[in-house]
């Protein structure tokens, strides 16, 4: 490999008619995803004028060799003899951090080449965080987008795309003594710019809803509450433990799932959680509850720290359905539930996702 690298920066240095470019300022390494600079000298050894500075990434294990990138940059003025410097070359994140690379940089007269020069760099893998996770209050309003809270801790910023996570809808639950599980892939996603380093720092990547999730009806996001009846997991080819239109399942969910890997697919970690997508707070009238809710998760007591302004409240399923309703006071009492996950919305519109164990 050593000597194919030392074929192409001869191929490129060769001199001609007292042509040159020469490579004046690159880093011998950078990361997977990372912005560099480049800086160039350059001599057409004529009197032909310079109009462009051309830069480009190679992949030289490949056979044959493989463009990644490059920058065809229009000089201020055109010039025979003259500098140039990109602050602005991003290594595709996606490269192989194990293969060899040329950065090669020329000048260009007009559509022509002039005589280039290149230099290797070494590409090391782009930083993930250490450890993330998914933020709380995991309810969206229908719509188009998902703003999905992250926390996470790393030493160093983590480069775009070094958070992963999959969205699923999933049916499981137990009905007279089946196990009633599937589960269906919507989509991958990572966080798209850099994010800076830090312990335990909070941020939302907001994404796109796949198209799988897209009522269209509404042209928004599903329900939650449309699981029920639009279950996306029904006639999965026999992959399905049920007949969903004849068993229902006690729980249909979307899900989040945390990943690693570099492929398409991801490898999925053991980790996930569920969320809600509900219209009952999509309205510019409804906002998270600022009055402390204790103890949450709870065992049945939830205790109001401020009931001013608040007429009435309704505990929420996560798909929306209306299962306790209380006149104001300081206290509440769900210990009728069942455990699980439901929301609290006031009268007066305000909400709070809370646990019942």
């Amino acid at each position: 490999m050593k000597k194919l690298l030392y074929a192409f920066t001869a191929l490129f240095t060769t001199i001609a008619m007292a042509q040159s470019t020469t490579i004046s300022a690159a880093p011998a390494t950078a990361e997977a995803g990372e912005t560099i600079t480049i800086s160039i000298s350059f001599d057409t050894g004529s009197a032909d004028l310079a109009t462009n500075a051309y830069y480009e990434l190679r992949d030289v294990t490949e056979d044959p060799v493989q463009w990644k990138a490059g920058q065809n940059l229009a000089l201020d003025t055109p010039v025979a003899v003259g500098t140039h410097t990109t602050t602005t070359f991003t290594i595709p994140a996606t490269v192989d951090p194990t293969h060899d690379f040329l950065l090669i940089a020329n000048y260009k007269i007009g559509g022509a080449f002039g005589m280039g020069t290149s230099q290797a760099i070494d590409i090391t893998p782009a930083p993930v965080a250490e450890s993330w996770s998914f933020g709380e209050d995991l309810t969206f309003n229908a719509g188009t987008t998902l703003d999905v809270p992250i926390k996470y801790s790393s030493d160093e910023d983590i480069a775009a795309g070094g958070i992963k996570f999959i969205i699923w809808t999933e049916t499981r639950g137990t009905v007279s003594e089946v196990n009633l599980f599937s589960d269906i892939w919507y989509g991958a996603f990572t966080n798209p710019s850099i994010l800076p380093a830090g312990t335990n720092v909070e941020t939302t990547i907001t994404i796109t809803a796949p198209n799988g999730m897209i009522n269209p009806s509404t042209s928004k996001t599903y329900l939650s509450s449309d699981l029920t009846t639009w279950d996306p997991n029904a006639g999965d080819a026999g992959n399905n433990y049920v007949d969903h239109a004849t068993t229902p399942a006690p729980t249909y969910t979307f899900q989040f799932r945390t990943a690693l890997g570099t492929d398409a697919s991801f490898q999925v970690k053991p980790a996930s959680a569920d969320f809600t997508v509900t219209e009952s707070l999509s309205s510019a009238d409804f906002k998270k509850l600022d009055a402390g809710l204790s103890p949450n998760p709870t065992t049945g007591i939830i205790n109001i720290a401020d009931t001013t302004g608040i007429k009435s409240i309704s505990i929420l399923t996560i798909t929306g359905q209306v299962v306790k309703t209380f006149e104001v006071q300081s206290s509440i009492d769900i210990s009728s539930l069942s455990s699980g996950v439901y929301i609290l919305i006031t009268d007066n519109g305000m909400y709070q996702k809370i646990i019942k164990e």
